[in-house]
């Protein structure tokens, strides 16, 4: 019996085995992650749980410039690039994110005290910041090499072990700990950075280069013009709970960063869908193969969205299970928020093709009006209604991304392919489901105080789920088995 299984799983195609993989692994990260939620919210108050979220934020905005995102989209393009020196290539530019990291540190050490009042925590946790952030990209230099691969194994091993570590050393440091909030933060970025240390020098011993003209030129040219497309889609992720901090407290910052998180509980599935069907999909318009793209991508898209409807409707739930009741007040802000997925996931097909065609001034252009009319948004809503107002600029903003992507991605298809967008992805569906999307969602905002009615709306979808469960596991089936 089991030599069958294995014989049958071996038959399956490498790039199906290495999505299951992917997924699976994604899973356990989430799984781990989600699990110790109710922990850490027991152990924290809303203001250290605020505090650990506001380094989150500032981190992700400072390793843009630390590692130009080189571990990011443009890292798919490097490796078609130079197929033949793979390893060269990130030996090469792992040494480029620690000159970039060593330059940070140098302006830390002049004028400690501004970067301290501007960021708003004591230098020693600046410090390990910076050392984070200085390694922890060669794990993900690693592990993207392994991807593109379709070598799953060795990466799933060390991701899974990473994530038990670090959130058990967190765990530890934080229950033994009197600064609770301050232990939160420096057991998890000192462990990062050693963790990565260990790949800087394993991927430095197999490239062999430190410095390389041709590929620092190469980063440095495709990676600096696209710090405003990232640094936008951190202020979408992070600007809402650094001023809210700023202009209300870090204890609504720390409710409204939890309502966040548990928003995005379904992040895993659209992150394992992209980093799967983009080797694929690049595969394809570089063979010229377009067919089947199309309906790929509108089975994804339904896939994902089924996802989110059943979270958007257990929002409350999960919200009561993972935090004390403290935490109680950001079930406001979820609703918006997980329905912003949605769009994210429409944006991420969009900036597939603005990557491949290196559009890149197009995507700054529509990163940066986005993500300036969700801090206007947020600069005029924050103080008449609260931190839930947030989740709904946040919303607003990835619509008109998403809106621009489309936009600029149609004028680089009919460039360079000769034809519409809508020979790759089903433009009129993405609406139809969005606008479906919508109107579920202001119904939840009424639904969560009517307890009977969302678990009779809730029955009957489980219902239909299970009348029709043959169709649903064929359709899973021929929506994940992409071939070779």
């Amino acid at each position: 019996m089991f030599k069958k299984i294995l014989r049958k799983y071996k038959e399956v195609p490498v790039t199906v085995r290495s999505s299951i993989w992917y997924t699976i692994c994604s899973l356990v990260q989430k799984s781990i992650s989600f699990l110790t939620v109710p922990l850490f919210t027991s152990l924290l108050t809303t203001a250290e749980y605020g505090e650990f979220s506001i380094y989150q934020s500032w981190f992700s905005i400072l390793i843009i410039f630390t590692t130009l995102t080189l571990n990011g989209g443009i890292f798919n393009q490097a490796m078609i690039e130079f197929k033949n020196d793979r390893l060269g290539y990130i030996s090469s530019i792992q040494g480029l994110v620690l000159l970039l990291n060593l330059l940070l540190l140098g302006v830390f050490l002049l004028f400690p005290a501004p970067i301290e009042t501007l960021i708003g925590l004591p230098g020693v946790v600046i410090l390990a910041m910076i050392f984070e952030m200085s390694f922890k990209t060669s794990i993900d230099f690693w592990g993207g090499k392994k991807r593109y691969e379709y070598k799953y194994q060795s990466y799933v091993i060390i991701t899974i072990l990473y994530s038990l570590l670090s959130t058990l050393i967190s765990l530890g440091f934080v229950y033994i700990s009197k600064d609770r909030g301050l232990a939160r933060i420096l057991s998890f970025s000192v462990f990062s950075g050693l963790f990565g240390l260990i790949f800087f020098f394993y991927n430095w011993a197999k490239g062999k280069k430190i410095y390389s003209k041709k590929y620092w030129t190469y980063a440095l040219k495709y990676s600096l013009p696209l710090i405003p497309y990232y640094l936008s889609q951190m202020i979408f992720n992070q600007s809402d709970r650094i001023m809210i901090d700023n202009m209300i407290d870090k204890s609504a910052a720390g409710i409204y960063s939890l309502a966040v998180n548990l928003s995005l509980v379904l992040t895993f599935v659209l992150n394992a869908i992209e980093a799967s069907f983009l080797p694929w999909f690049y595969q394809r318009i570089n063979d010229g193969r377009i067919q089947g793209i199309r309906q790929r991508v509108n089975q994804l898209v339904l896939i994902v969205m089924s996802g989110l409807l059943f979270v958007l409707l257990l929002a409350p739930e999960l919200l009561s299970i993972m935090a004390p009741n403290t935490y109680s007040s950001g079930l406001d802000a979820m609703p918006p928020v997980i329905l912003s997925l949605l769009f994210l996931f429409y944006v991420q097909f969009f900036v597939a093709i603005l990557f491949y065609y290196k559009s890149i001034l197009s995507l700054a252009i529509t990163s940066i009006i986005s993500a300036s009319v969700n801090i206007l948004l947020n600069l005029l809503l924050l103080p008449m209604f609260g931190f839930a107002a947030a989740g709904y600029t946040t919303l607003i903003s990835f619509i008109l991304f998403a809106i621009g992507t489309a936009y600029f991605a149609n004028k680089a298809c009919k460039k360079h392919l000769g034809y519409s967008i809508t020979k790759l992805y089903d433009l009129r569906m993405f609406i139809i489901l969005a606008l479906l999307m919508l109107a579920v969602m202001f119904m939840m905002v009424f639904l969560y105080r009517l307890t009977v009615i969302r678990y009779l709306f809730i029955a009957l979808l489980l219902l239909s789920c299970l009348i029709f469960h043959k169709k649903i596991i064929q359709f899973l089936k021929t929506a994940l088995n992409k071939g070779e």
